[in-house]
């Protein structure tokens, strides 16, 4: 005769109910954040002063500056980089992207990546002819992204701060 315990059972359940959750945030994670160094990457780039012109930016995302539907582009994306740095400033009041986890830039920079897969994502054949898309280099190909975060988030903060 087996005895039921309703504590052991809601343990149970919610082990389980962990378990799932974790399982879907590992299927959805990006595979690349499990090596260091993206990390290391990260903060490189969000603690070094290097500075780069438009028309080197462009080069490396492999646009053409002479191309007007590639200014397009770069100036969408931009767009984009600049409202996330205006809404990760407004939610946190940070006074410098040094101040969020490494991982938390990576991933909004991933995420960012996600809106222009032209940029950051080639075709790879599956099997039986199938293509699908991958990352071209993993977050080496993207730390131009955490690069214009942090130059975005910089003048953000110079602007929104003053007016306070």
């Amino acid at each position: 005769m087996s005895y039921f315990d309703p504590f052991e059972a809601k343990l149970e359940r919610r082990n389980h109910a962990t378990i799932q959750v974790t399982a879907k945030f590992f299927n959805n994670a990006i595979p690349a954040f499990n090596t260091i160094s993206l990390s290391k990457l990260t903060k490189f780039t969000i603690q070094t002063q290097i500075t780069l012109s438009q028309h080197q930016i462009m080069h490396i995302l492999n646009l053409d500056s002479s191309e007007p539907l590639h200014n397009e582009v770069y100036a969408s994306l931009i767009n984009v980089v600049r409202k996330t740095a205006r809404y990760l400033y407004v939610n946190t009041k940070l006074s410098t992207l040094r101040e969020f986890p490494m991982t938390n830039v990576e991933f909004v920079s991933f995420e960012i990546a996600r809106k222009f897969p032209e940029l950051f994502y080639v075709p790879v054949e599956k099997s039986g002819g199938e293509f699908r898309l991958s990352y071209k280099c993993r977050f080496t190909e993207m730390w131009i992204i955490t690069y214009l975060l942090k130059q975005e988030y910089s003048k953000v903060v110079d602007i929104l701060y003053s007016d306070l």
